[in-house]
């Protein structure tokens, strides 16, 4: 892209997000939910991580520890058979 159409794509990103009411992020990059949900196929899972979301720090440290032991026991048992 040259000097001329990077301004012009600024110009019109920032109408963009303007009209949509949305971050520049966003329009770039798309909304947190929505590309877990587009990586989390598993809608239960989903709901889940969701919910996660509204728990305090030392909760989701909880989760996140729960799971990662979880996923090493898994990982571990699947290699040793």
């Amino acid at each position: 892209m040259n000097g001329g159409n990077s301004v012009l794509f600024l110009e019109i990103a920032e109408k963009m997000v303007a009209a949509l009411d949305i971050s520049l992020d966003e329009l770039i990059h798309g909304r947190h939910n929505e590309k877990a949900r587009i990586q989390i196929s598993h809608n239960e899972l989903l709901f889940l991580f969701n919910i996660t979301q509204s728990l305090d720090d030392d909760q989701k440290k909880t989760v996140v520890d729960l799971l990662s032991t979880f996923l090493l026991k898994a990982n571990l048992t699947k290699q040793l058979a």
